[in-house]
């Protein structure tokens, strides 16, 4: 049987609820708040009724401790008839619900049940999800549960165990040096350095001195030789990122290194051999660069024996909020606040968006939601989205089905309703016109159970 922690101050308020309550739940009663925290600490009960009608700061003193020790605890608080701001306030301290006396406890109990099966699907959805993100990170950190995502982690793993060049193709934002990183740790170099070049980055006189280096004397006053990337990289992984914006002399000079990996040295020093692999990323077509003549020939075919491409986050589904709950947690724990989740409206703005900057852009402004954000649960405002854009419509995608387009549709108007209602869920369903058993249904079958119940 579930324990049921009980806070209430009136003695006959709460052997009343206590009677009721127990032919369903095992009952931890709590005479008052430091009662309450003592009981807490022992049982960890994953729901709690806690009566704000003692103390006010001592009350909400008790429901922020009890929620930063456990955040995911279901906290149903009871109020005072018509004290709907201190209700409110509990809710943005991250209370689950309120209820307001004199209590109907047919009324109450349901809102207990609700919050047990909430609390059982939360738990069973992080379960899954780290069984997915398992999954789904599998190599050094890549995340993706995608069909696209899951065949680059395969083409990641074949490519790695060889030394072929390798280009890697996709839109800015999409991870291409996190991708080479990776083949270069999952490979037989994998101690050995990697060297990123971004050959867009360096003014064109230096160019050549950063990728080559420079021989004794070729410096003005020069007494040592300089190394160039390709040095530095020694027998590692050299990272060349757009070479097409590489002059053709310098693509060409490449071109004299890549076959025995001998580095030619000038004024007729001899040749320094390094034993590294190269790998190419491009943001556009490289075919295309290579037909408009910035790109040589020769160099494209021979940077391109294995070419992997990217998908852009907007063709990624499912991916998006992965992400965005990855990254949510790696910033919270880095800024140390207690940011947990997203609002209903936010997880609409961040699967409707566009991602034209891609995982560089997700990553961005769920950074700015967290130092921006002042509540548990993230909104469209903290990321970066304005109104406008999380309620505008937006084209559904190719090969929609029918089914797939009335649960979007669905699931944007109830978005839109717990928006408008500032997440009050009785004027939401009003809003909507059911039930307020039907929003729950509702919310448990789009997965917004986090987002909608606890605004």
């Amino acid at each position: 049987m579930e324990s049921l922690l009980v806070v209430e101050g009136f003695e006959t308020l709460r052997n009343q609820l206590i009677e009721e309550l127990a032919k369903d739940y095992s009952i931890i009663p709590g005479v008052d708040y430091a009662q309450a925290i003592a009981q807490f600490q022992k049982f960890v009960p994953r729901v709690v009724t806690l009566d704000l009608g003692l103390s006010d700061p001592e009350g909400f003193y008790c429901l922020q401790w009890m929620l930063a020790r456990q955040p995911d605890t279901k906290v149903v608080v009871l109020t005072g008839n018509g004290d709907r701001e201190t209700a409110h306030r509990a809710l943005h301290c991250g209370a689950y619900d309120f209820y307001q006396k004199p209590v109907n406890l047919a009324e109450l109990k349901l809102v207990i049940r609700r919050a047990f099966q909430l609390s059982g699907l939360e738990e069973e959805r992080r379960r899954l999800k780290e069984t997915l993100e398992r999954r789904g990170m599998g190599l050094e950190g890549i995340v993706g549960q995608c069909a696209a995502m899951q065949r680059v982690f395969s083409a990641v793993q074949m490519v790695a165990a060889s030394d072929v060049p390798v280009l890697i193709t996709g839109e800015a934002g999409t991870g291409k040096e996190l991708v080479a990183r990776t083949i270069k740790s999952l490979s037989s170099r994998a101690d050995a350095p990697f060297v990123p070049f971004k050959c867009g980055a360096v003014p064109k006189a230096l160019l050549e001195r950063e990728l080559f280096g420079l021989e004794q004397g070729e410096a003005s006053g020069g007494q040592c030789p300089v190394p160039g990337k390709i040095e530095h990289a020694g027998k590692g992984t050299l990272f060349l990122d757009e070479p097409a914006q590489l002059p053709h002399q310098l693509q060409l000079r490449l071109l004299r290194f890549l076959p025995a990996s001998k580095l030619p040295r000038a004024q007729g020093a001899g040749e320094l051999e390094e034993d590294l692999r190269i790998i190419c990323a491009s943001s556009g077509d490289p075919a295309q660069a290579m037909r408009g003549g910035d790109l040589l020939e020769e160099l494209y075919y021979r940077t391109s024996v294995i070419t992997l491409e990217l998908p852009p986050l907007r063709s990624r589904g499912e991916d998006i909020m992965l992400l965005a709950h990855l990254f949510l947690r790696r910033f919270a724990q880095a800024c140390n606040v207690r940011a947990r989740g997203f609002s209903t409206a936010a997880i609409s703005a961040l699967e409707s968006h566009a991602w034209p900057g891609n995982v560089r852009e997700l990553e961005g402004r769920v950074q700015r939601g967290v130092i921006m954000s002042d509540g548990p649960f993230l909104e469209p405002g903290a990321l970066g989205f304005s109104e406008e854009a999380t309620l505008g419509e937006v084209p559904p995608p190719r090969n929609l089905t029918l089914r797939e387009a009335r649960d979007r549709v669905e699931r944007k108007a109830i978005g839109a309703a717990v928006h408008a209602s500032r997440g009050n869920l009785a004027k939401a369903s009003e809003l909507l016109d059911v039930s307020r058993s039907t929003l729950y249904d509702l919310l448990k079958k789009h997965g917004l159970f986090n987002a909608g119940e606890r605004q």
